[in-house]
């Protein structure tokens, strides 16, 4: 069998949402399009406005925001470590009491501040003979809060880790007037001790771990899991961010002083016995996990969540397939797959590896034969009692290989909660009210608008970058943000400033737009690391190459791919012509780094060595014709934004490792493409081609959030597969007639290979011997030298 080859993916820690918005009668109940979100084809060029040019007369952050007619955006900066009972006041200039208080302003768990968000508060207006109208909000009863915490149910606010409050009506407005989009701020609550940032990890066979990030000078963790009450067999989602934790009570689940969390059921969470069978795997694995950090009697708040439910699909539990045990006279009669039982209930098929080195030959050899089930930690072992050295040969040479799998994730150290001793409020540094805290609720909100204003005003100034390449290759932004940010990184910068993005200046926001523009422009080349410093509100940046070797390779890179384009592509061609040719470009010209993949596998996927650093960029697909998914990917993404065709780097899974891939519009849809798996890396031509979301789902693939922001993959879906490959081709076999007679067909038209898509399990001897009939039949003369072999449900002959 060949292998598939499934690509290195560089990943990050992934944090949700976006701003949401409103309609203009009400508080709106739907996520609304970001207003500073618009189509490429209605951008115009940055044009110098009278009155923005910095005094060095570079193009401006102000005239990139008027180019997508964002100046006027009223985002406040966030609030920091406010008192855990804090009351906030608000002062509208308008005689707004006659409208319900919660319409007018509510505090939410989730940045996009939608109603089943909403937090209860104490909420109601005042009595000031200086405003029309005053309103004050308090907390009611605390959000996440559990009787296992060392403050308990006392929480005021709570523990969850961010809220936000929502303003719908404009505060200095004479008259009441709803906002078209309302003003959310986000701020957090002080905690005794720093919170930790907690992620989750998976194992290469399918193990879930927590882990986070140790603080200096703590006694130990909490670990606390939220589930559901009655029986949550399938891992249901609860309640979380979006849902205002409603009946969420998380309980004390262990305590522990290293910081990392396997134990959800006794030693690693497996059944059995890790040096030879074991039967089980992510037992007690369920519900919503957080973490804090204790020092003597002091308790940090809660961390973010780290949800199971979404992770249900990708963790398996327990075998279907009874084969542990069991007793076979030959190893041809050895099964090839196991379903597996995941948390989410889903039933999958994986493969089962035969461990061949273990068999024995001889009249007192052992009879066992050991196994693991590909993509978990399930493992045993059968009886074959009758084996020879041919059959074990034969054996061999017919059964799938273990294929490697892995990622390279860059490190971002971005705290998702500041710590304890960042100011409720950052200053510039030449405020003349720097450090002197608010003396009332009222200036708390004040002197923060007021401060955001300042600050921004400032950030408006700030030179944006304008890279030299940028004039050969279009970036790829829908918002100032993306524009400012994609500039930033292809020209290299360490530094970058969010003063001028107070809608930015929180971590959800920050790395939901990260993520979309570092996966979606080429041209941004080996981000090593990244992170948010909360006091000087600048984004620090760390690539793999200094600058000058950075411009070098996006020149290589650029030139590179116009020849290609040049080559392959004509005025004359269609879009799907067009889109073609790139594939086959690709996949008849470069070939995936299996040296990378093996030096990620060696430093357990947490890093690679220096030298395979460009097989992760487009640089090395591009220039070197050497790389892994990622750059295949990019690679893709680049010759299509030449040709002028509409397509996206898409990030996730196929089968239990990380992959990229790319999706095309056609029409209405965005069709998946993979321009790794192909004939020369996979074997299997076209194996995911201008396919349906359906079809790659039954291919493995699964996308995640990364690639996009999270409030717009709605928009990025595939439904029909009229375009796919097997499809048009009309390569697609539902019985085996239909198989004998599309083989035979392609044997009379001499293809080199022959590759059809099964939709129906048929037995594999019944396909051996029609494949044999029908070559005996059209090309017998060819039999000989045929090879015939599956991968997964395509059947591939080379001739």
């Amino acid at each position: 069998m060949k292998r598939l080859i499934i690509g290195l993916l560089v990943m990050c820690v992934v944090l949700t949402g976006c701003m949401g918005g409103s309609d203009s009668g009400k508080v709106a109940e739907k996520d609304n399009v970001r207003k500073d979100s618009v189509e490429k084809e209605s951008k115009s060029p940055i044009q110098n406005t009278e009155g923005s040019a910095n005094s060095n007369g570079g193009l401006t952050v102000l005239d990139l925001k008027k180019k997508y007619k964002t100046e006027t955006n009223n985002a406040v900066m966030p609030l920091y470590n406010v008192k855990r009972d804090e009351a906030f006041k608000f002062s509208f200039k308008s005689d707004i009491t006659g409208i319900k208080p919660e319409d007018v302003i509510s505090v939410h768990t989730d940045i996009k501040a939608l109603r089943k968000s909403e937090i209860d508060t104490l909420t109601d207006y005042l009595d000031d003979k200086n405003n029309k109208s005053v309103l004050e909000v308090k907390p009611l009863i605390g959000v996440l809060v559990s009787t296992e915490t060392y403050g308990g149910y006392d929480g005021y606010w709570g523990n969850a880790p961010i809220y936000y409050i929502r303003i719908n009506y404009d505060m200095e407005a004479s008259t009441p007037t709803k906002l078209e989009q309302p003003i959310i701020i986000p701020f957090t609550v002080k905690s005794e001790v720093p919170v930790p940032n907690l992620r989750y990890e998976i194992s290469a066979d399918g193990r879930f771990k927590l882990v986070w990030d140790a603080i200096e000078g703590v006694d130990g963790y909490k670990v606390y899991n939220s589930n559901r009450v009655k029986s949550n067999e399938f891992n249901d989602a609860i309640s979380g961010a979006k849902e205002g934790y409603a009946d969420q009570y998380p309980l004390l689940y262990g305590t522990v002083h290293n910081t990392e969390y396997i134990d959800f059921f006794g030693k690693g969470s497996i059944n059995g016995d890790e040096d030879g069978y074991i039967s089980g795997q992510n037992y007690s694995v369920g519900g919503d996990y957080y973490v804090t950090a204790i020092k003597g009697r002091k308790e940090s708040n809660f961390s973010a969540a780290v949800s199971t439910h979404a992770l249900s699909n990708k963790l398996p539990v327990d075998p279907v397939d009874i084969v542990h045990f069991t007793s076979y006279e030959t190893l041809s009669e050895l099964p090839k797959k196991m379903k597996v039982k995941f948390l989410n209930g889903s039933i999958v098929t994986k493969d089962i590896i035969w461990e061949t080195s273990t068999i024995e030959l001889g009249e007192f050899r052992e009879p066992s034969v050991r196994f693991h089930v590909k993509g978990t930690a399930l493992k045993g072992y059968v009886n074959v009692w009758n084996v020879t050295k041919k059959d074990k040969e034969a054996f061999e040479n017919s059964h799938t290989q273990e294929s490697s799998a892995g990622y390279i994730e860059p490190v971002n150290t971005t705290d998702y909660v500041p710590t304890p001793d960042l100011p409720t409020i950052i200053e510039d540094e030449n405020s003349t009210d720097k450090g002197n805290s608010p003396k009332s609720a009222f200036d708390l909100i004040d002197k923060q608008r007021n401060n955001t204003s300042k600050q921004v005003k400032e950030g408006n100034q700030g030179v944006i970058s304008n890279p030299d390449i940028l004039s050969e290759v279009e970036l790829n932004a829908d918002s100032a943000i993306e524009e400012y940010l994609a500039r930033s990184m292809i020209a290299g910068q360490e530094k970058i400033s969010l003063k001028a993005f107070p809608e930015a200046q929180n971590s959800e926001t920050l790395i939901d737009t990260m993520q979309k523009v570092m996966y979606q422009n080429p041209l941004i080349i080996g981000v090593k690391s990244y992170g948010y410093n909360y006091r000087t509100l600048t984004l620090r940046i760390k690539y793999e190459d200094s600058t000058d070797v950075m411009k070098k390779k996006q020149k290589s890179v650029v030139t590179e791919a116009k020849k290609v384009v040049a080559k392959v592509i004509t005025p004359s061609m269609s879009d799907e012509e067009k889109r073609k040719a790139i594939y086959d470009y690709l996949d008849s010209n470069t070939k995936y780094d299996d040296a990378a993949l093996e030096s990620a596998k060696k430093n357990n996927y947490r890093t690679v060595d220096d030298k395979y650093n460009d097989s992760f960029t487009t640089y090395g697909i591009m220039v070197n014709k050497v790389g892994v998914c990622m750059s295949y990917a990019y690679s893709y993404k680049l010759l299509a934004d030449l040709a002028g065709i509409d397509t996206i780097v898409v990030t996730g899974r196929m089968g239990d490792v990380p992959h990229a891939w790319n999706k095309v519009k056609i029409g209405t849809e965005w069709l998946n493409v993979d321009p790794t798996n192909g004939r020369t890396n996979a074997g299997v031509p076209y194996l995911l081609y201008n396919s349906s979301d359906k079809t790659a789902e039954s291919l493995d693939y699964v996308s995640d959030e990364l690639y996009w922001l999270d409030d717009e993959l709605s928009d990025l879906i595939g439904i029909t597969n009229v375009n796919d490959y097997y499809v048009v081709n009309d390569l697609e076999i539902k019985t085996l007639p239909a198989y004998k007679t599309k083989l035979a067909e392609l044997l009379k038209q001499g293809q080199p290979v022959i590759s059809v898509r099964m939709l129906a399990k048929i037995d594999d001897d019944k396909i051996m011997a029609a494949t044999r009939n029908v070559f005996k039949e059209i090309a017998n003369d060819r039999l000989e030298k045929a090879t015939l072999y599956d991968i997964g449900n395509y059947i591939i002959i080379e001739l």
